[in-house]
């Protein structure tokens, strides 16, 4: 299917003057995409002929904004650079392909609808398309490359400098996006690390504090296995309460960070909360508060309850009972 953009389409419809995102592309696009108007339908092919091509499908935002969600929009006609153009269809939310310069987002598609022939040397389409089962990108790169190639060499009035590169839609929509989330991966992993170490450190100063408390309740009858369960219980109770914090966070900074960074920067745009990062942030959670929380258990192996409160509350602190933390923060 072809694509070519026509990034000044202003709407005098349904309200004040509006400035969107204008695509043309040929009658085959939406079925390629294999994605079809929510409401309505596509283009039909006696309507992508040079004379036609009066009708649009629209983005379920311009819908909203502009027709109040309202069903009884398609048939209806709509005002595009002074033109009456027939609304045919709706496209579900979050259909936002192709995306534009500095990746504003498409609301009207219309079909291409005029003979090239004479528009040769142009060079003002893109073509998307779907790979043959059992063909890779570069197979199709090369072959594109033959083509090219061979127009090349029987009009070069038309084609000298020019030639055909074929990628994939994921790369093209992200481009090089993938080294700079690497980067940003391994930067919040190190954070994560140092915020689990001090809070470690926390939890085992916070251990040495309560000897005296823990002691008292095994002098009372409680059993290691029973206060350890409780130090490890509120452990993971803290982690998971922070992993919650960190998820309010993140849904706050997906909708913030976005408006906030050039979108020719980094493409975050498409970047949500979804089941994956609810997942992965449960188990960072649960497995943070398992390992750290073991270490304030692991110290009641040491608690002599007779001994500690004999001592009085002045003698909690030892030379080896800092090892651990200074350890911690080694690491």
């Amino acid at each position: 299917a072809a694509i070519t953009y026509s990034e000044g389409v202003h709407v005098t419809e349904a309200g004040e003057p509006k400035a969107v995102l204008g695509v043309r592309v040929s009658e085959p696009f939406f079925r390629l995409m294999g994605v079809q108007p929510a409401i309505g339908r596509a283009f039909s092919k006696d309507e992508d002929v040079p004379g036609r091509g009066r009708v649009a499908v629209i983005s379920d935002r311009l819908w909203r904004e502009r027709f109040n969600a309202d069903a009884a929009a398609v048939g209806r006609e709509i005002t595009l650079n002074g033109r009456r153009h027939q609304i045919v269809g709706v496209m579900p939310p979050g259909f936002v392909f192709p995306p534009g310069r500095l990746r504003l987002t498409p609301d009207v598609w219309v079909p291409i609808a005029e003979n090239i022939e004479p528009m040769r040397g142009r060079h003002f389409l893109y073509v998307v398309g779907r790979l043959k089962d059992g063909t890779s990108v570069a197979q199709a790169d090369a072959d594109m490359s033959a083509v090219a190639a061979a127009i090349a060499k029987e009009l070069p009035e038309v084609s000298e400098g020019h030639g055909a590169d074929v990628m994939s839609l994921q790369e093209h929509l992200v481009h090089d996006v993938r080294p700079s989330l690497m980067l940003l991966l391994g930067v919040v992993g190190c954070l994560v690390l140092i915020g689990c170490s001090n809070v470690a450190s926390l939890l085992l100063a916070r251990g040495l504090v309560r000897r005296r408390e823990v002691s008292l309740e095994m002098a009372l009858g409680a059993t290691r296995w029973r206060v350890g369960r409780q130090l490890f219980a509120e452990s993971v109770a803290m982690s998971v309460a922070g992993g919650a914090l960190g998820l309010i966070l993140a849904l706050g900074l997906t909708r913030l960070v976005p408006a906030l960074v050039p979108p020719d920067a980094l493409s975050i745009d498409a970047a949500t909360v979804d089941w994956r990062v609810l997942a992965f942030a449960s188990g960072v959670s649960v497995l943070t508060g398992l390992l750290f929380g073991l270490a304030p258990a692991v110290q009641l192996r040491r608690v002599d309850p007779a001994q500690t409160l004999a001592r009085g509350p002045r003698s909690i602190f030892g030379g080896r009972h800092t090892r651990a933390p200074r350890t911690l923060v080694v690491a």
